[in-house]
């Protein structure tokens, strides 16, 4: 790894997206107060619950079998060693609860105010625990100190099993100090 005056350089960065923050949203609006003001709950759609209470205590956002309803993330503050004339990609920690299905989730990302959708369709998920992402083009990023990701997630069709996300990241490439 490259040294700039005794300290380490990351080319890269990674900043963690939070699942317990994440919103719940329907008819493109975020839930009303009577509905946890959108916050994922165990009788949310999509919900947040641990794997098993018992055994495992992990985190996890799930959509049912046949929900395609949409999630969001918190805003993201573009980084200030952000490269904005490079890609970034939002990577998810995810799996089905059956091997039935094999649907992808849409990344849908915006970046600042006003602007145009500029996510993807990540890789199909199985029922193996696996890392999935979907790429934003350099060509919509703003940068610091303007640009403002707005992440929000929709599965795909899956009419047998459940989507189980349990991690998710943005990776970007860092401005040459």
């Amino acid at each position: 790894m490259p040294t700039i005056e005794g300290a380490r350089f990351r080319a890269s960065g990674h900043i963690p997206l939070d699942i317990t923050a994440m919103r719940e949203i329907a008819s493109n609006d975020v839930q009303a107060l009577t509905n946890h003001g959108g916050l994922l709950a165990s009788d949310s759609t999509p919900s947040l619950s641990r794997v098993n209470g018992a055994t495992d205590k992990a985190l996890q956002v799930v959509w049912a079998a046949g929900s395609t309803a949409e999630a969001q993330f918190p805003p993201v503050s573009m980084p200030e060693d952000l490269d904005e004339t490079s890609d970034i990609s939002v990577h998810l920690l995810a799996r089905m609860s059956g091997a039935t299905d094999t649907p992808t989730i849409d990344v849908q990302a915006f970046d600042g105010i006003g602007d145009t959708e500029m996510g993807g369709a990540t890789g199909a998920l199985s029922d193996s625990l696996a890392e999935v992402s979907a790429t934003l083009s350099a060509a919509d990023i703003s940068g610091h100190p303007t640009g403002v990701l707005n992440i929000a997630l929709v599965p795909g069709g899956h009419a047998t099993d459940a989507v189980e996300l349990y991690a998710a990241w943005v990776e970007f490439t860092r401005k040459n100090p």
